[in-house]
């Protein structure tokens, strides 16, 4: 690692052969600053040179000479005077951390220090003292995140640059922490890196050194720093004063502003600035100006504008008594229009220009088309030359939703006051944009809750239909959990519709609208992905998530870094009573949950849960798995109600549903006789006593005959009788299994012994009077449900049902 001194003219460097920091000063004399080749520990307190280290991998120097090493052996950080003294040193422990190998140290002009450790993959940012101040970083490879990060550096403005050499980029932080973006990416081109080594940043360049091309390489830093977040607006003897927060980046050199007489532009420049202030003497009386901001780095570089807002220039010596100052106003997410009852659209602000308090000034909103009435707000009282700041509220209708295509509308405000008993009004008409239904931002994950709508005719109906008539599946089924196989039914009627995935050219999650700082994306209403039969992976888990939940199946989605997937809760937390193993579903709310990958309907219904369960488990282990539940989403982001639908209900091919279907139950079946099976079997090699071993072959008959194995359940009972000859349980689901195939005859001489050992059980005659109705023997059948009923009155029902058979 090299360090180069701007200040004294020195370069100093790490050489980890010799365990020494060196300098090589202006005349090109090489001097040892600490190390005296000896890997050890020890010379705290004395001179640099006589000090001990251990693999220092890297060094800083302040402005004031002191020099910071990367002790990584040592597992700490050095700190030596200009003179080569020992000051002091910190590590492992750093507050309630402890460093692993601290490989990069860097400093700002604070002299706050920055410690980087390859191993736990995390920056330090410590006071001068070394005292422990915030961390940041961790594993991964999402933003913020780091797989071998090898070096870092500051740029003696604002920002803190890491270089990860396993990614290949370089990521940018502010110096509290916050992630600002990437650069880099691994390549052959001019722009890649291969086996970047170390960093640095010399004036507005970038240098990093990359020992596997053979080169440094150096790229300049074009910064585009983010507009004014809002930009104020007044007049002042006729002229236009804009004002807006001041930055505090030393990146920032001025800030350009730009007019124009329309909404939309043209824009033309109008001047520079070095203050957050600027004043238009050029503005016309009785015009309306539009005005946008935009910040200029001292390299040169210019970032995006500011939103344009709105001043009117009154006559400089007739001014009105109120007038609106400034309106401040975002655009319209027409799927989120119930939002918006209760969060403001903007705010306006009012002003009085004169000694003289007004009362009840009344401030109208409306968005034409849109709105059936304008929302008023009245200021009680505007005092003499003060303002008041009024949030601007919309009633939207659901016309709002018939949007399918992005469109510039304009809002009417209306400020109304009465100045010596006659009315007086002041207007503006302000641009704003009304989104399609179908556009979200993903900076909220919970606004997908907007396009879960499990009440929407279609969506519901289509539910209601496959449901309805659903197909019954193999044997065991029925013994399935019933969550598993409501889900498993829509998966396998929407294979059979032929509705499946289609991936879109670009990221859905990186789309960009118009407007370089406010990303857009695009998502499907689940009636729309319905009507086209094919989604992205966004589309098609609102539409399993919707279905599932008009099922009355609950559903959550699953949000990873590009990418979304669904849960669908099984209603149980008991394995046994699932029937799936522990490791094939998540834990959620007390309950277990079975992901699924939605991109593949139309493939097996098990293929898709152990996908996403693979997927889920990758990504929460790198914290990166959130989940997202739509029925607390509601509360924010409530489901659209969409216009009346002019689509018909789709149809399944019921061959093809069902095949789907039974295909699917069977292999869950079978895993759920596996589970159990195994389980019983293992419970069976523990048990020490005669009453647990036969309990549990019970367990096992009971379990086999429910997935049609009954070779295998008589094998069981046949072990119990063998101990235990008069079993009541063991003959009576004996009968039970020969019931089962047919074979009504040997079902009724076991249901017979049944009752001869246990006369009490009204479910034995029960079973009497099934046997002997199956094999004509009415009058038998009748004397047996009568010693039924008297031995439990709610079995009436069912023997007059049955009787009449």
């Amino acid at each position: 690692m090299v360090e180069f001194d701007p200040i004294h003219g020195r370069i100093f460097f790490s050489e980890t052969d010799s365990n020494a920091i060196k300098m090589i000063d202006y005349g090109g004399g090489i001097k040892i600053v600490a190390g005296n080749g000896t890997i050890g520990f020890s010379g705290d307190g004395g001179p640099g040179p006589s000090a001990q280290l251990n693999d220092p991998s890297s060094v800083a120097v302040d402005s004031r000479g002191n020099v910071y090493i990367a002790d990584t052996g040592n597992v700490r950080i050095d700190q030596f005077s200009p003179d080569g003294t020992f000051v002091q040193g910190f590590g492992p422990l750093l507050g309630p951390h402890e460093l692993q190998a601290p490989v990069g140290v860097a400093w700002d002009e604070e002299g706050f220090i920055y410690v980087l450790d390859r191993e736990l993959k995390k920056v330090f940012k410590c006071e001068p003292s070394g005292g422990f101040i915030k961390v940041w970083g961790g594993p991964g490879r999402s933003v913020g995140q780091f797989e071998d990060p090898v070096s870092i550096a500051y740029d003696g403005r604002s920002y803190v640059y890491v270089l990860d050499k396993a990614l290949k980029r370089v990521s940018v932080f502010t110096r509290t922490g916050e992630w600002v973006t990437d650069f880099f990416s691994g390549g052959t081109d001019e722009r890649s890196l291969s086996e970047p080594a170390s960093l640095a940043v010399l004036g507005s360049e970038l240098v990093i050194a990359d020992p596997a091309r053979g080169r440094i390489q150096y790229f300049a830093l074009h910064p585009r720093l983010a507009p004014p977040a809002s930009v104020s607006t007044k007049t002042v003897d006729g002229e236009v004063l804009l004002q807006w927060d001041a930055f505090a980046d030393p990146w920032v050199k001025q800030y350009r502003v730009q007019r124009s007489t329309r909404p939309f532009g043209p824009f033309v420049d109008a001047g520079k600035s070095e203050k957050p202030t600027f004043k238009d003497p050029k503005a016309e009386s009785y015009g309306t100006y539009f005005y946008r901001v935009a910040v200029q780095a001292q390299t040169g570089d210019l970032g995006p504008y500011s939103r344009p807002v709105e001043v009117f220039v009154p006559g400089a010596f007739n001014r009105a008594p109120i007038e609106i100052s400034t309106v401040t106003i975002g655009n319209v997410f027409s799927a989120n229009y119930k939002w918006y009852l209760n969060n403001a659209l903007g705010k306006l602000v009012v002003v009085n220009n004169v000694n003289v308090a007004f009362q009840n000034v009344k401030v109208s909103f409306r968005l034409k088309d849109f709105m059936d009435f304008a929302t008023e707000k009245v200021v009680e009282r505007l005092e003499p030359k003060g303002t008041a700041t009024v949030p601007l509220m919309a009633t939207l209708n659901n016309r709002i939703l018939d949007v399918s295509e992005d469109t510039p509308i304009q809002a009417e405000v209306t400020v109304t006051y009465h100045e010596k008993g006659e009315k007086q009004e002041a207007s503006r008409a302000l641009p704003l944009k009304v989104y399609s239904r179908n556009a979200i931002t993903w900076e909220d994950p919970k606004r997908i809750a907007n396009f879960i709508t499990p009440k929407d005719p279609p969506v519901l109906d289509l539910t209601r239909d496959i449901l309805r008539d659903a197909p019954v599946g193999p044997a065991g089924t029925e013994y399935l959990n019933e969550n598993v196989v409501v889900a498993m039914r829509i998966w396998s009627a929407l294979g059979a519709m032929g509705v499946k995935f289609l991936a879109s050219p670009n990221n859905p999650f990186e789309k960009v609208s118009e407007d370089p700082a406010f990303p857009v994306d695009y998502t499907q209403f689940p009636r729309d992905t319905l009507r086209r039969k094919s989604g992205e992976c966004d589309d098609l888990t609102t539409l399993l998530a919707s279905m599932f939940e008009g099922g009355t199946v609950r559903a959550v989605v699953l949000d990873y870094p590009g990418h979304m997937a669904l849960a669908f809760d099984t209603g149980s937390n008991d394995p046994e009573e699932i029937g799936l193993p522990v490791g094939k579903m998540i834990k959620y709310q007390d309950t277990f949950w079975i992901p699924l990958e939605a991109t593949m309907v139309g493939s097996p219904f098990e293929e898709a849960a152990d996908n996403a369960l693979r997927s889920y488990k990758e990504m929460a282990a790198k914290g990166n798995a959130s989940i997202t539940d739509p029925r607390e989403a509601w509360k924010v982001y409530e489901p659209a109600t969409l216009p009346k639908p002019d689509q018909e209900t789709l149809k399944a091919d019921r061959a093809e549903y069902e095949k789907r279907f039974n295909d699917s139950a069977e292999e869950y079946v079978s895993a759920r006789y596996a589970a159990l099976n195994s389980q019983i079997k293992t419970q069976l090699a523990a048990a020490a006593e005669d009453s647990d071993k036969m309990d549990l072959h019970m367990q096992a008959g009971i379990v086999a005959a429910q997935h049609g194995k009954f070779a295998e359940a008589e094998k069981s009972f046949g072990l119990i009788l063998q101990s235990q000859p008069a079993d009541p349980g063991a003959l009576n689901n004996l009968g039970n299994v020969s019931f089962l195939q047919g074979k009504y005859e040997d079902a009724f001489k076991n249901y017979l012994q049944a009752s001869i050992q246990d006369s009490e059980d009204p479910s034995v005659w029960m079973n009497l009077v099934r046997s002997s109705l199956k094999l004509g023997k009415k009058d038998e059948a009748a004397t047996f449900a009568k010693k039924a009923v008297a031995l439990d009155k709610s079995q009436e029902a069912a023997v007059e049902a049955l009787m009449k058979e």
